[in-house]
């Protein structure tokens, strides 16, 4: 069921981004009955990955009104965190792409800040290498056909699924992983099919915008592909532990798509701990 339903996903993408990424991901092997897959033999632990620990989701989803006084310095004062690992996966983390991209490296900061283990799987750029630990952060970048470094277009996000599968296989072989943040439901969220189909792992999704149906009505390629994808959407959303979009506005529009699905609103952050350099009125 998952392999029909990948190919599926791979074969719509591709139509539209002319990769072959139909061809590659068919290879993904599974068991309907147990959920395992043919290479978790070659797993150290032999076993699909489970998480070792629980993770209270709608705890980490809560809106929650920001008070500067009890967050010195923007971290929580005198409180115990539970270290848990994350594996974010997004296909753009800086220096490549935009809003989503300083999202995604800010976040991986904080929660290295507070004592979780952060792993990342992104795009590559030239002059960028595959491997590096950004202030304990292991960012993991492979290839992927963009427009350019601010824009990945639909061949960019169909390569990139194309090539992260065999990434994400290594690192779920290698260590442990308690939970997977998706950034976007599309594109990225199309791999849940195995992080959570094939491994078994939880995961949440956040939701940007345009990986939202209906939110980009004047582009004829949008809406005929989220059409087409609807059906994995809702799957992918359904399944997940938490879904949450940036906004009140997103979220509304969000939940069109599943009413009954409920849907958290964490905004953007912004750091608030900054020095602003004061310049006298008419020397600016």
């Amino acid at each position: 069921m998952i392999d029909r339903t990948v190919g599926f996903v791979t074969w719509y993408i591709a139509i539209f981004a002319g990769s072959g990424i139909l061809s590659f991901l068919s290879q993904i092997k599974s068991d309907p009955a147990s959920g395992a897959s043919s290479d978790v033999g070659n797993s150290r632990l032999g076993q699909a990955r489970r998480p070792d620990k629980e993770v209270n989701f709608m705890a980490l989803n809560k809106e929650v009104i920001w008070q500067p006084d009890a967050y010195p310095q923007g971290r929580a004062a005198n409180t115990e965190w539970t270290p848990i690992r994350v594996l974010i996966v997004n296909h753009e983390f800086p220096p490549i792409g935009g809003g989503a991209s300083m999202v995604a490296g800010e976040l991986s900061k904080r929660l290295v800040t507070h004592g979780h283990r952060v792993v990342v799987i992104t795009s590559r750029s030239p002059g960028l290498p595959e491997f590096e630990n950004i202030d304990g952060i292991d960012v993991h970048r492979v290839w992927s056909w963009r427009k350019n470094i601010h824009d990945g277009g639909l061949r960019g996000s169909a390569t990139f699924l194309m090539t992260a599968v065999p990434y994400l296989r290594r690192i779920l072989n290698s260590e442990p992983i308690d939970v997977v943040h998706f950034f976007f439901g599309l594109p990225t969220g199309l791999l849940s099919f195995y992080t959570h189909g094939v491994r078994g792992l939880p995961y949440i999704i956040g939701l940007r915008g345009s990986d939202v149906p209906h939110y980009d009505e004047k582009s004829i390629v949008l809406r005929v592909l989220h059409r087409m994808l609807l059906p994995l959407t809702r799957r992918i959303w359904r399944r997940a532990s938490a879904v949450f979009a940036v906004s009140h506005g997103l979220r509304i529009l969000a939940q069109q798509t599943t009413p009954e699905l409920p849907i958290h609103v964490i905004h953007n952050g912004i750091d608030i701990v900054y020095e602003i350099e004061e310049t006298p009125l008419g020397t600016g």
